[in-house]
C-alpha cells in the first residue's frame, strides 16, 4: 500500500494545480465563457377575477324579491293560480330558468306545491330556502357528507378565527339549483419561474 506523499514537493504540486484551476475559473468568468445570466422576467399580475373571493353565484336564500320598487314573494302570485302538472314552459318570473337537473323535470320535484316559499324532498320533508342543502342531501348524500367534512365546497372569510368569521357556503352558492352542472371555467395562468430565458430587463419585486 502506497503511503501518501507528505513531501514538500507533493504539497507544492497540489497547491499549483489548485491555483491553476482558480485562475482558469477567473478567466472564464471575465471572458463570459459560461454565457450571460438570464435576466429576471417581469411577472405580470393575474387578472383580478382570478384572485377575488366572492362565491360563484349570488343565490336566492329567501323567497322575498324586489322588483320595480315593489316587494313580493312566491305566494304573492302562486296563491292566485295552480300550476298545471306536466307543464314544461316557464313564464313570467321564471322564463330565464333552464331546467336541466337530471330526472327533476317538474318544479314540484323540489318546490313545495302547497307552499312555494318552501322546498320539499322526495321523502316529504319540508325545508326553507335558507337551508336548501337539506333538500340537496336527500339525493346527493355522499356530496353532502364531503361538504360537511370540508372536502367539497369552500368557506368564505378567514382561516384564522382570531381575525374574523368563516362562513361555510352552501350548494347554491356555487351550483345553479335548476342546472347544477358546472360550466367550463377559464383556468388561472400557470406560475412563472423567477428567471426567464426570454430576455428583457431585469425586474426585482
Amino acid at each position: 500500500m502506497t503511503e501518501p506523499d507528505e513531501s514538500g514537493d507533493g504539497k507544492r504540486v497540489h497547491i499549483g494545480w489548485m491555483t491553476l484551476v482558480f485562475v482558469a475559473l477567473v478567466v472564464s468568468f471575465l471572458l463570459d465563457l459560461w454565457g450571460a445570466v438570464a435576466p429576471i422576467g417581469k411577472n405580470e399580475p393575474a387578472d383580478t377575477h382570478f384572485v377575488q373571493h366572492p362565491s360563484v353565484r349570488d343565490p336566492l336564500l329567501s323567497p322575498t324579491m324586489k322588483r320595480t320598487g315593489f316587494e313580493y314573494n312566491c305566494n304573492s302570485c302562486h296563491r292566485h293560480f295552480t300550476r298545471p302538472e306536466g307543464r314544461t314552459a316557464l313564464i313570467a318570473e321564471h322564463d330565464n330558468i333552464k331546467l336541466d337537473h337530471g330526472h327533476n323535470s317538474q318544479c314540484s320535484n323540489c318546490h313545495n306545491k302547497n307552499d312555494f316559499e318552501t322546498l320539499k324532498d322526495y321523502q316529504g320533508n319540508v325545508h326553507t330556502f335558507e337551508k336548501s342543502e337539506q333538500l340537496c342531501r336527500s339525493c346527493h348524500g355522499p356530496k353532502y357528507r364531503d361538504w360537511l367534512g370540508g372536502a367539497h365546497g369552500r368557506p368564505n372569510g378567514y382561516w384564522d378565527p382570531t381575525r374574523g368569521e368563516s362562513v361555510k357556503t352552501t350548494c347554491v352558492h356555487c351550483h345553479d339549483p335548476h342546472s347544477p352542472a358546472f360550466k367550463p371555467i377559464a383556468p388561472a395562468p400557470a406560475p412563472r419561474e423567477a428567471r426567464s430565458l426570454g430576455g428583457g430587463e431585469a425586474h426585482h419585486d
